[in-house]
């Protein structure tokens, strides 16, 4: 039997985010750890709740709450719009604690695009044109370096970043 505490808790949190099935039980832990930081718990409860995680997400689980696959479709093309990077795409679905079989799987199609990158790079920089970079079309040399060095740290790889720079961009 799951106690109210955890159950009100699990309603609440599921009822305002989608999470993976691993964040989920991470996040059930700090919950606990904190509210016994904080006293809200004495000991005895502390390790009930504890033992009661697993019961918990089995719960949740059989009911069909931890749909990772289409949480990570939705992810990557929430991604895709944003002009995130392959890699950059790739590491904020890792740091979600997904499966990484599931993410290799759903992740497929962009390692199979040969233009991703530069579609991505376009797309970042049409975003970020007006306030940040300035007119794209006519960049000095300083401005060249600091567009090359945003890219580089959004995950582009150089020679893309670069060649994307050079054609018909100075």
């Amino acid at each position: 039997m799951v106690s109210n505490y955890l159950s009100n808790y699990c309603a609440y949190y599921l009822s305002r985010y989608s999470v993976s099935k691993k964040k989920f039980e991470n996040i059930l832990k700090k919950k606990i750890k904190k509210d016994f930081f904080y006293k809200k718990i004495n000991k005895i409860e502390y390790d009930k709740l504890s033992q009661e995680i697993k019961i918990v997400l089995k719960k949740y689980d059989k009911l069909g709450i931890f749909n990772e696959e289409e949480l990570i479709k939705s992810k990557i093309s929430y991604f895709i719009k944003k002009g995130f990077s392959k890699k950059k795409i790739i590491s904020y679905l890792e740091k979600e604690y997904f499966e990484r079989e599931i993410v290799k799987k759903e992740t497929n199609f962009i390692n199979c695009d040969m233009e991703f990158d530069t579609k991505q790079i376009e797309k970042f920089v049409s975003k970020q044109n007006s306030s940040k970079f300035g007119n794209i079309e006519k960049i000095s040399k300083q401005n060249f370096d600091k567009i090359l060095k945003k890219l580089l740290r959004e995950g582009f790889k150089y020679s893309d970043c670069y060649n994307y720079l050079k054609k018909d961009k100075i």
